[in-house]
């Protein structure tokens, strides 16, 4: 299990990988593709550095996960742990990284031409857990000016503003979903109890009725167009009011869950 620090303002803390991939499992890592806004800050980055390839890459525990590639396939490929956690270190710029082991795993650094300098951003959630990188490659070994870094930071901070934008929709799209089908249930749910051949009504812990069935109704005389009246007792017998109101209303406030039959007032 890998342990290391997370930066939150001017204090550090320790975090797990466990953590670490469970904040990142909100940003879609699970989720193959690029992002098409994503792909535009790549584009920038390419065109700003003047260099051949850049990426937006979310680190899962043994794989990486391109949201945004130019210049190299965004095809998801296999990653090992410990390259991860020195990527995720921190940022880094390395002029030359063929002897680099931290790039040992990349294989576009053997295939012809080959990329020879790196340089990259950290991606942090708010909390400051680090997820991913925003990085340039180029074919020749080469330096970054500190005009070129602070651009970088500056993408990787749009960048995560993008990302957390899409997670906040997508929290959204989440929480309407669960709406539509709670409203679903509910009209099976009314559906059912508006047709049970019982009395059956829904009443607060203060004793008001919200809701009478059809057969309700019926047996307390209301129309299916006439206002319900707002206390329980209206429809108790009348000898039957005093022993619910003193002995089952302490009851239904507190939540507690009890059996007792009450005589109705019949129309």
């Amino acid at each position: 299990m890998a342990v290391a620090a997370k930066k939150t303002g001017s204090a550090s803390t320790v975090w797990t990988e466990q953590e670490r991939l469970q904040t990142l499992r909100g940003y879609g890592s699970n989720r193959d593709g690029v992002d098409a806004d994503l792909e535009e800050i790549a584009r920038f980055a390419t065109e700003s550095f003047k260099a051949p390839v850049s990426a937006i890459i979310l680190f899962e525990y043994d794989r990486q996960v391109f949201k945004a590639a130019f210049g190299v396939s965004a095809r998801p490929t296999a990653v090992k742990s410990d390259h991860v956690s020195a990527l995720l270190a921190g940022d880094i710029v390395i002029p030359d990284v063929s002897n680099d082991s931290r790039f040992d795993f990349t294989p576009i650094l053997s295939k012809e031409p080959g990329l020879r300098s790196y340089a990259g951003v950290v991606l942090r959630a708010p909390d400051g857990m680090p997820i991913g990188t925003l990085c340039v490659f180029d074919h020749q070994a080469r330096d970054f000016t500190e005009a070129q870094l602070e651009l970088l930071g500056f993408l990787a901070n749009q960048t995560m503003r993008l990302l957390e934008r899409q997670r906040a929709n997508e929290g959204l799209e989440n929480e309407l979903a669960e709406v539509r089908q709670s409203r679903l249930l509910m009209r099976k749910f009314e559906q059912l109890i508006t047709q049970a051949p019982g009395f059956i009504a829904i009443v607060d812990t203060q004793g008001y009725v919200s809701y009478l069935n059809g057969f309700a109704r019926n047996v307390v005389g209301l129309k299916p167009d006439e206002s319900i009246p707002p206390g329980v007792e209206f429809f108790m017998a009348p000898d039957e009011r005093g022993t619910f109101h003193d002995d089952l209303m302490p009851l239904i406030r507190s939540g507690e869950r009890r059996w007792q039959h009450c005589r109705l007032r019949l129309a």
